[in-house]
């Protein structure tokens, strides 16, 4: 009787070439194998194995992975502490619905929805909830941010005093204030300046070479934007004021993608760039702006990775992140705590509104005016909660299932509750450009 041989953790196979990757995604290792290894632990998980005795070359493939614990191992669970207390130590602020650009994809309409403004007793309220939750855990830090859907910057005053607020508690308690945005860029520089001396970065919205920028971010009136955008990132760059580029994907730009890189790379210092595709909502189902195909956004991608490669800059996509464990897509799924401008609780940049019929979903609670705190809805907190990847089933057997985790939460919900649907379109960009990423783990291509 042959000794007995267990698979410890998840273990893909993945076809490269006319070989396999051997992919243990909760171990980081990964092997290139032929078939015959792949068959040998096919006959290990289905007890095959136990009806003869191992070759010798069976013996030291068997040798390799019991010292790799990929056989025979402690089971591994990063994710022990997920049912920690819920004691949010950053909050994302919706501060506006008012825009000046028009953009073509707007997810949010921007400037076509009822104007709200959030109110700075709402903001330093939220602020101040993060703060004592720091302090009862022990923190180091707070994060302020702030987000659509609108522009931040045109509520002025807001920003500036919610932003004061949060360094003066943060130094009451000894705690570091970590201050970032969503932007659009176009503002006058003595916003720019007051930027750089009171944030910690900004995330700024840019969609490409010139002529892509100005189609698809226009001002209100149809002016075009590139070079606001570019002064803004001239003068942090002047000041090396951290930043990240993130860049929605249309069929217009899709092809420019490589070109974008060079570009940023030849004229700017930018170093993170963040690509994703646009879905059909918001603005783009009324100006039909189109999404890439999967595989036009898969090429294009792999262009702007061969380009960023020769500038030092980082490409980025939500879907694919070999470097990441995770049993949840992103903050969205219970941990997140953003407060809307007209003071609801939801859990995700995009539902901002309570018209928007996701928010049965992901709105958890709101601002209480007569305590002057947020009241929660825990029922709600505990769904959204709930979803993480091992209770998806369409992830059970996927590769990515501990990387992106399930993928982002809008696209699996259909207003009423979250569903384990997939999105088809998704998955196969979330495939493709992550077996890339364990490819060059793997064989350094």
């Amino acid at each position: 009787m042959s000794a007995s041989y267990r698979i410890t953790d998840d273990l893909f196979a993945i076809p490269y070439s006319d070989k396999f990757i051997l992919y243990s995604p909760l171990r980081r290792l990964g092997f290139l194998v032929n078939g015959t290894v792949v068959q040998l632990l096919r006959d290990i998980e289905t007890g095959k194995k136990h009806q003869r005795e191992l070759t010798p070359d069976e013996l030291d493939v068997i040798t390799v992975f019991e010292k790799a614990r990929i056989l025979n191992g402690t089971a591994q669970d990063p994710f022990a502490d997920r049912n920690t207390p819920f004691l949010p130590t950053e909050t994302t602020l919706f501060l506006t619905t008012k825009c000046n650009l028009y953009c073509s994809y707007c997810y949010a309409g921007a400037g076509e929805t009822k104007r709200l403004t959030l109110s700075p007793r709402i903001a330093k309220a939220a602020v101040d909830y993060v703060v004592g939750n720091a302090v009862r855990a022990g923190g180091e830090s707070i994060g302020v941010g702030f987000h659509g859907g609108g522009e931040p910057t045109l509520a002025w005053s807001v920003l500036k005093a919610t932003v004061e607020h949060a360094h003066n508690r943060a130094r009451q308690y000894n705690l570091k204030a970590n201050i970032s945005m969503a932007t659009n860029g176009v503002m006058p520089t003595r916003k720019i300046n007051w930027i750089i001396d009171n944030f910690t970065g900004l995330n700024l919205s840019f969609d490409g070479v010139e002529d892509v920028q100005n189609q698809q971010r226009p001002m209100v009136n149809g002016a075009p934007t590139f070079a606001a955008v570019l002064k803004t990132v001239e003068r942090m760059d002047q000041s090396n004021f951290p930043y990240g580029i993130r860049a929605t994907v249309t069929r217009l730009n899709v092809h420019s993608m490589g070109e974008f890189i060079e570009f940023l790379g030849t004229n700017t210092n930018a170093r993170t760039v963040h690509f994703e595709p646009t879905f059909s909502c918001g603005r783009c189902v009324k100006t039909g702006v189109d999404a890439p195909t999967a595989q036009e956004f898969i090429e294009g991608y792999r262009a702007a990775e061969h380009s960023a490669a020769r500038y030092g800059i980082t490409v980025l996509y939500s879907g694919a992140r070999s470097y990441t464990l995770t049993d949840r897509f992103c903050e969205a799924a219970g941990n997140s705590f953003c407060v809307t401008a007209d003071g609801f609780v939801s859990s995700c940049y995009e539902v901002f509104s309570q018209e928007d019929p996701r928010s049965a979903v992901f709105f958890y609670g709101r601002y209480d005016e007569q305590s002057g705190g947020f009241s929660l809805a825990a029922e709600r907190l505990a769904t959204l909660q709930s979803r993480v990847v091992g209770n998806i089933d369409y992830c059970r057997d996927c590769f990515c299932k501990y990387h992106c985790a399930g993928d982002c939460l809008t696209r699996s919900t259909d207003g009423v509750r979250l569903n384990d649907i997939n999105s088809d379109y998704r998955c196969e960009l979330n495939r493709a450009l992550t077996r890339d990423q364990i490819v060059r783990l793997v064989c350094g291509q």
